[in-house]
């Protein structure tokens, strides 16, 4: 295991309180490496949906394109519909996060 300053990541903290073995998912442990890859794509599909929404929004002496109020309401909405799903259903995570 590694050490952290962090207090909320004691020893125990990724153990099983019931049967006290590593918390798995499918088999699957959770590994530095893979924490940093998807880490990193999610960041990129962020940036990469940042930089669309920048380029396509307008702005002139007489306000913000139409297109622009639809980009900012449709990511609020949907990306808090989306956090909801995740939260409650954490199991469809893979496919809500990208998302």
């Amino acid at each position: 295991m590694f050490r952290s300053g962090n207090p909320a990541l004691k020893e125990n903290t990724f153990l099983d309180a019931a049967s006290g073995t590593v918390v798995t998912r499918d088999g699957e442990v959770m590994t530095l490496n893979g924490t940093v890859h998807k880490t990193g794509l999610l960041l990129f599909l962020a940036v990469l949906t940042g930089a669309f929404a920048w380029n396509s929004i307008e702005i002139t002496p007489e306000g913000m394109s139409p297109n622009g109020m639809l980009y900012l309401v449709g990511g609020v909405v949907g990306g808090f519909v989306f956090a909801m799903i995740t939260i409650f259903k954490a199991s469809w995570s893979p496919v809500t996060a990208p998302l």
